[in-house]
C-alpha cells in the first residue's frame, strides 16, 4: 500500500468516526443517563460460642469474614438513572453479595434486583427483590448483627424480600409513607410504614401481614409491627431504640395447630469523639408458643459494647463484644467477639 493509499484510508476512517460521534451526541444528551458502581468490602476477625443447655452440647466458630451480614456484609452493586422529562427518571439496582474471605459458600448471591419510575412530585414506584421497610429500621442501631443478641422474632418479613412491588409517597410535612406488597402461588403479604425525620429526631414504624405455605406447613398467617426511633441529643450523643413485636398461626403438614407471639426491644447509645464512635445495647424479649396442646416459653436478654474509629470518610475500623442468654423453652448462652476493617467504595 502506497504512502498516499495508507493516507487516504485514515482519512476515510477518521471522518467515519466523526460521523458517528456526531449521530450518537443527540441521543447521547437525550437520555442523560448514568450508571454508578458501588460497593463494600468487610473483613476482619469473629468468634462466636454457643452453649444448648437442654441438649448439653457447645459450638464454637471463628471466621475471616468480620461483621458479614445482609446489612453489613461484603457487596458489589450496579445502579444508574435515566431522565425521562417532566421530573419522571427510570432507574435500576442490581447487588450482589460477596463472601470476600472464600470463592464458595453462596458467593455472588442476588440480594437487590430491581426496577423503579421516580417523580420529585409524585413519589416512587418499584418493582422486584428491594428493601422492606423494616431495613431502615433495624439500621437505627449501631449494633453488629452477626453476633450472638436479641434478634427480631424472626417473623415471615425480613429486611429485603423478593418479587414485590411497592410506592414511596414523597416528603409530606417531614412525614413519608410507603406500601409493599407481593402475590406470588405460596406467599401473599402487604407492609405499609411511614417515617418521620426533622431535625434531630426519626421515627419509624413499619405494619406487615402476609400467608405463606410450604411443602411441610399447609399455612403460615403472620403479623408483625416494628417501631423505631432515633434521637441526637447533641453532636457528641445518640439515642436509638426499637421495639417489634409479631404473631404467627398456622396448621402443620401432619394437621397439628401451632401459634407463636413474639416481642423484642433493643436500646442503644452512642456517643462520638474525634473519630471514635464507642456505643452499648442492651436488649430483651419473649416468646410464647404453643405445639397442639403443649406451650413453650422463652425469654432472652443480651447486651453488647463496641466502637467504630473513622480513618476516613470511606472506611472504618470496628471492635464489638457481645453475650446474649435465654431462658426457658430452648435454654442457651452465647457469646462473641468481633474485629475488623470496612471500605465502601
Amino acid at each position: 500500500m502506497t504512502h498516499f493509499q495508507q493516507h487516504s484510508l485514515k482519512s476515510i476512517i477518521a471522518r467515519a468516526a466523526l460521523l458517528a460521534i456526531a449521530a450518537a451526541a443527540p441521543a447521547a444528551a437525550l437520555a442523560q443517563s448514568s450508571v454508578d458502581i458501588y460497593g463494600r468490602m468487610d473483613l476482619g476477625a469473629s468468634s462466636v460460642e454457643l452453649v444448648d443447655i437442654a441438649a448439653g452440647t457447645r459450638a464454637s466458630a471463628s471466621s475471616l469474614a468480620g461483621a458479614q451480614d445482609f446489612s453489613t456484609g461484603s457487596r458489589l452493586g450496579f445502579r444508574g438513572t435515566e431522565d425521562l422529562g417532566g421530573g419522571l427518571r427510570a432507574g435500576f439496582v442490581y447487588e450482589i453479595g460477596i463472601n470476600a474471605d472464600r470463592t464458595d459458600g453462596g458467593n455472588a448471591q442476588t440480594r437487590l434486583a430491581n426496577l423503579s419510575l421516580q417523580s420529585d412530585t409524585l413519589g416512587t414506584l418499584r418493582i422486584g427483590t428491594q428493601y422492606t421497610p423494616l431495613s431502615d429500621l433495624r439500621e437505627l442501631l449501631p449494633v453488629l448483627p452477626n453476633l450472638p443478641g436479641a434478634r427480631e422474632p424472626g417473623a415471615w418479613f425480613g429486611r429485603h424480600i423478593d418479587n414485590a412491588i411497592s410506592y414511596t409517597s414523597p416528603e409530606i410535612g417531614h412525614w413519608r409513607f410507603s406500601a409493599l406488597g407481593i402475590d406470588e402461588p405460596a406467599s401473599q403479604a402487604g407492609m405499609l410504614a411511614a417515617t418521620f425525620q426533622r431535625e434531630a429526631l426519626e421515627f419509624h414504624a413499619a405494619f406487615g401481614q402476609g400467608q405463606s405455605e410450604t411443602a411441610h406447613i399447609d399455612s403460615v398467617e403472620t403479623q408483625t409491627l416494628s417501631i423505631g426511633v432515633r434521637y441526637f441529643v447533641s453532636p457528641l450523643l445518640e439515642l436509638a431504640a426499637i421495639a417489634e413485636f409479631s404473631e404467627q398461626a398456622g396448621q402443620r403438614g401432619s394437621g397439628q395447630h401451632f401459634t407463636r407471639d413474639a416481642n423484642v426491644w433493643v436500646l442503644s447509645a452512642r456517643t462520638h469523639v474525634g473519630n471514635f464512635a464507642p456505643f452499648i445495647a442492651l436488649a430483651g424479649g419473649s416468646t410464647q408458643r404453643t405445639e397442639g396442646a403443649a406451650r413453650l416459653d422463652s425469654e432472652s436478654t443480651a447486651w453488647q459494647i463496641g466502637t467504630t474509629y473513622n480513618l476516613s470518610t470511606r472506611t472504618h475500623l470496628y471492635a464489638a463484644a457481645s453475650e446474649q442468654r435465654t431462658d426457658g423453652f430452648g435454654a442457651s448462652r452465647g457469646s462473641g467477639v468481633a474485629a475488623g476493617i470496612v471500605h465502601t467504595f
